[in-house]
């Protein structure tokens, strides 16, 4: 009995490894590039360079601080993760299809008939009703060949979604440490123009002293010390603004690494960064694999086309074999000695349906024509992202080069403004203008190094880099904020 319940089982399970069929639909499992790519950048045909974690080339450890954090708590990473998880398991659901299916049942029932009355012999007779006992116990298996392959293309489906999930959270990830470093520097970039505002307010209200001492000698007018009064209120306003601006940058930057909003980052940090040498970008061809949301796009394009062949499935006969071995008896004492088995097969296939398994399989068909446009458009924006990155990194450093040329001039100006005041040469309108116009030009300066930082950060993000391939889940609840207090570096 247990040998032949042994037999079943491993018939059934052989056939579930033997019986998958061929797919019915050619699926593409490598699709090409639905667009031409060119065969190098405007500005370079160079060997494609991998940056790596490229925020470590600004040599930063607070950086490095924050990427680990934002990359273990950042809520958004989470739930891509999360994602990842679902996708895993309907891929196990969908696979599940290729193997017997396996029930157990156990029951017991007592029962009584209804007494029969009839007439006999022209007398009426009564036959009382009987109790009887029912005591069952089977194992049902039942198995549907995948002769077509239909189960077959929807685990090959579900499989190409969870690369797809997991090629997302690689995107999210570039996006995550994009914008960790984004806000890093901006909080870097107004902790530097407060204290470039408050020299500058410093160096005004000397200049207000030095007025009112001329003005209190003869040399200067009233209209002069108005003047630079109000030079220095426009500072302090703007000095206002700044540091407001600090405080949100803080709180922007502890949402991106999951924490509450208080601080997240070293006060001493006052000093942006240089940015490192720039990296080669290489060929086009590059971004199909380096790029997560590329990849992500082109097995969202395989998953689509392997439901084509799973909808030409489902308008085919399916074969389903089934059986069934157990006990059934009306006492328990013979319970053992009652063995009951069976074992069919049937073919059910759709005869008509108005249409509706046709119009799945051409919906399907739309579905891949949608995700190969997804797939042209998404490598248009990556090269698209690339040579907008290039171009504005080499405009910002020549802003940078001419902003640097202004300052000197600026100083010079100043200078010799100072100088005609102080010989008696002209009026203080010409000495405030220049003053006006050096720290201008400083804080435009500041400025720009921070947007050619930034420009940088896209040229890392959109070249794509290898480094998201070696990302873990998390494994815990995001770290507490006492774990992850910064500490304290030199600016």
């Amino acid at each position: 009995m247990i040998a032949s319940l042994n037999k079943g089982l491993c018939l059934l399970s052989l056939l579930s490894i033997g019986s998958t069929g061929c797919l019915l639909h050619n699926v593409d499992t490598d699709p090409r590039p639905p667009i031409e790519l060119p065969a190098g950048y405007d500005s370079s045909k160079e060997e494609a360079e991998d940056p790596g974690q490229w925020w470590t080339t600004f040599e930063d450890r607070e950086l490095d601080r924050l990427m680990e954090q934002a990359l273990t708590d950042n809520f958004q990473l989470r739930q891509a993760w999360a994602r990842v998880r679902q996708a895993e398991f309907l891929e196990k659901a969908a696979a599940a299809g290729l193997f017997p299916q396996v029930q157990a049942s156990i029951g017991a029932s007592r029962s009584q008939s209804a007494p029969r009355v009839f007439n006999l012999g022209g007398q009426q007779q009564e036959i009382p009703g009987v109790e009887a006992d029912n005591f069952s116990a089977s194992l049902p298996v039942s198995y549907e060949l995948d002769v077509w392959g239909r189960v077959r293309a929807g685990m090959l489906a579900a499989e190409q979604d969870k690369i797809a999930a997991r090629a997302e959270v690689e995107t999210l990830a570039m996006t995550v440490s994009a914008s960790v470093t984004e806000r890093w520097f901006d909080l870097l970039e107004q902790r530097s123009l407060r204290s470039l505002v408050e020299a500058q307010v410093e160096t005004n209200r000397t200049n207000l002293r030095l007025v009112e001492l001329r003005f209190n000698e003869g040399d200067a007018a009233l209209s002069d010390i108005l003047q630079q009064r109000q030079q220095i209120q426009g500072l302090e306003s703007q000095l206002a603004l700044v540091k407001a601006q600090e405080n949100v940058a803080e709180q922007q930057l502890a949402a991106l690494v999951g924490k509450s909003p208080s601080q997240v980052a070293s006060p001493a940090r006052t000093k942006l960064p240089d940015p490192p040498p720039m990296p080669k970008e290489g060929i086009p061809a590059s971004l199909l694999e380096r790029r997560p949301d590329v990849r992500a796009a082109k097995a969202r394009v395989v998953a689509a086309d392997y439901r084509v062949a799973q909808a030409i499935a489902n308008r085919l006969p399916s074969l389903t074999l089934s059986g069934s071995i157990g006990f059934n008896s009306v006492t328990l004492g013979t319970f053992f000695e009652s063995f009951i088995w069976s074992i069919a097969g049937s073919l059910a296939g759709v005869v008509w349906d108005g249409g509706r398994l046709d119009a799945e399989i051409e919906r399907t068909k739309a579905v891949v024509d949608e995700r190969v446009a997804a797939y042209g458009q998404t490598l248009v924006t990556a090269l698209t992202e690339v040579e907008g990155a290039l171009t504005q990194e080499r405009a910002g450093r020549d802003r940078i080069a001419i902003l640097e040329a202004q300052v000197d001039t600026a100083r010079q100006t100043l200078d010799a403004a100072r100088r005609r005041f102080s010989a008696g040469i002209g009026n203080y309108l010409a000495v405030l203008t220049a003053i006006r116009s050096l720290q201008t030009a400083e804080q435009s300066l500041l400025t720009t190094r921070r947007q050619l930082l930034s420009q940088r950060i896209q040229v890392y993000r959109a070249l794509g880099s290898e480094w998201t391939r070696d990302l873990k889940p998390p494994t815990s609840a995001p770290a507490s904020e006492d774990a992850s207090s910064p500490e304290s570096e030199p600016s």
